[in-house]
């Protein structure tokens, strides 16, 4: 696939969403029950970890409002990939409440803007194409979602909650490079 070809661009954006989405949001879930038993996550600090990162999601998405040229910027699309992969990879360093609260609402806020991102380089690009492209590209969150959920159940009996996290953030940075030529809308802001 060229890097100009629809499908190519669809692709890249796919790459983008599972990683912001499908790892970088939902990984957590299926990571939850080995915290608890491994790290000693209580159910109420889980879901209040699960608010830091829904509350970062929304910080996230209300930036790209308040100030579109974020929306438009591959340096910032290659920012929140990068910033998203550390805090994956970050999670397994410490015990802190407050840092996992830290790093869970800096993944939101990544998550958020790398979703707005991915989505308005698709209506963008794509506009002259088949609307199913953009169907196969959002199809990413899912499949992102997949991959997460299948790399804890493979790394859950052999490894602890630390190598989840671990995996999580190479499966992310990998996702990562194959979206990394995604382009962004360069449409002249208004």
């Amino acid at each position: 696939m060229s890097a100009a070809s629809p499908w190519g661009h669809a692709a890249r954006a796919a790459a983008a969403l599972a990683a912001a989405m499908g790892v970088g949001r939902f990984v957590y879930t299926p990571i939850l029950p080995l915290m608890h038993t491994q790290a000693g996550l209580s159910a109420g600090a889980g879901a209040n970890l699960a608010t830091a990162n829904y509350a970062g999601y929304l910080v996230g998405a209300l930036a790209g409002i308040l100030a579109p040229v974020l929306v438009r910027s591959r340096a910032v699309l290659r920012a929140c990939l990068l910033l998203l992969t550390g805090t994956l990879a970050a999670m397994p360093l410490t015990h802190s409440m407050i840092v996992w609260s830290l790093l869970r609402l800096v993944a939101g806020v990544a998550s958020a803007l790398v979703f707005v991102i991915a989505a308005g380089s698709l209506l963008h690009h794509l506009r002259e194409h088949p609307p199913h492209l953009s169907g196969w590209a959002f199809g990413g969150v899912g499949g992102g979602i997949a991959l997460s959920g299948l790399l804890v159940l493979v790394v859950r009996p052999v490894a602890d909650w630390r190598t989840a996290w671990w995996t999580a953030a190479a499966l992310a940075a990998l996702l990562a490079a194959l979206s990394w030529q995604l382009r962004p809308e360069e449409a002249p802001l208004t």
